[in-house]
């Protein structure tokens, strides 16, 4: 596993990269837990190492995740999220 440890990410965000073996912070910015879940769709799958689907981020809360070694596309999908209805599964590129 690698030692690189990127800038925060907005949960709820959409379309975004990410360095195999990396650890980012996830940031739930929002007044209302967020649940992340794996997306179940193929051909896409779960982006993360750890931790495993599902995790919940408290309201104005964060986690940590670390990115599988695994590049290309991968996607998530989460509750509670203003946007969920109109951006679901949201997708992470691993390079």
């Amino acid at each position: 596993m690698s030692e690189t440890l990127i800038p925060g990410k907005n949960v709820c965000s959409d379309g975004w990269h990410a360095p195999h073996g990396s650890t980012l912070t996830l940031k739930n910015p929002h007044n209302n837990d967020v649940t992340v879940k794996d997306s179940g769709v193929a051909n896409c799958p779960w982006p993360f190492y750890s931790p495993a689907p599902p995790f919940v981020i408290q309201a104005h809360g964060t986690q940590d995740v670390v990115f599988k070694e695994d590049t290309g596309k991968h996607c998530y999908t989460t509750e509670g999220c203003p946007d969920d209805i109109g951006v679901n599964p949201k997708t992470v590129i691993i390079s």
